[in-house]
């Protein structure tokens, strides 16, 4: 079964996603309402961006470390009559 996943965020008119700079009171009720869209979306998958989770992160930064290479392929979904165009 494929995973239910719903983009769903938070932002002011003036582009300022991060609420420390949000009046606390309009903060709080956005808060309020996004948690309660999320449940009412009953979404499967949660998805955030690096600098997103920077800020939930702990401790100090461990640097990504690839014990293998793998070779660069083009994916084709089952029942797809055109692939997209191999990497280069």
């Amino acid at each position: 079964m494929k995973p239910h996943v719903v983009m769903h965020m938070g932002i002011s008119i003036d582009g300022r996603i991060v609420p420390s700079s949000w009046p606390e009171e309009v903060s709080a009720q956005l808060n309020d309402v996004y948690e309660q869209i999320h449940r009412d979306l009953q979404g499967d998958a949660w998805i955030v961006g690096r600098v997103t989770m920077a800020e939930f992160a702990k401790g100090e930064p461990r640097p990504a470390i690839a014990t293998e290479t793998f070779p660069r392929s083009t994916w084709k979904a089952p029942g797809v009559k055109k692939a997209p165009m191999p990497w280069p």
